[in-house]
């Protein structure tokens, strides 16, 4: 509520875009894997920011996302979930093309403020990297569909390099729904 409270004032001025997104379903790996959890399935809700139309530039905000590493080891199939609810993006889109459609740039990110058992002030996971999407824009809303990431991660302390795919829930769903509704006719 905060974060809809401070971007629209700033949305009123001309030379920003709302960036807004159901929630993204995703999958990524790290590697090397070796004594970290090496896989990892997200789920967030509701992301929105605000992006600089002139430069590209964005910050987008999530207040809850689900973290379920999974430690894919020779012996063990250990998977851990995690909440966390101070999730930011800062990105800079260096090339846009077909008037918004695709995206690829820079980006950093930090998600903070983890909870399980007990809230662990100690935990974070911090990305840095490159991004490539696709998003639709109506005027001055910018609504992310799919998104590739790939670059460094430090999850608390340990660094390793990362790639995952992250899909809007929404059209993710509508696409499941078509699909099933085409298969009953």
């Amino acid at each position: 509520m905060l974060i809809l409270i401070i971007t629209m004032p700033v949305y009123a001025q001309e030379n920003f875009a709302l960036n807004i997104n159901s929630g993204y379903l995703g999958i990524g790996g790290v590697f090397p894997g070796n004594d970290i959890d090496n896989t990892v399935a997200s789920i967030t809700l509701v992301n929105i920011g605000i992006e600089h139309i002139p430069t590209n530039i964005g910050l987008i905000f999530c207040p809850y996302a689900n973290y379920d590493w999974i430690n894919l080891g020779e012996n063990s199939k250990d998977i851990s979930s995690n909440y966390s609810f101070f999730n930011l993006k800062l990105y800079w889109n260096v090339l846009t093309a077909f008037d918004n459609l695709f995206y690829l740039g820079t980006f950093a990110s930090v998600n903070y403020l983890f909870a399980g058992e007990n809230v662990r002030w100690d935990k974070y996971v911090f990305t840095a990297g490159i991004h490539i999407g696709f998003r639709l824009s109506y005027e001055r809303i910018n609504y992310d569909l799919l998104s590739t990431e790939m670059g460094y991660r430090n999850i608390n302390g340990t660094s390793a390099y990362f790639v995952g795919v992250k899909v809007d829930m929404l059209a993710f769903f509508l696409t499941l729904l078509s699909i099933w509704a085409e298969s009953d006719d």
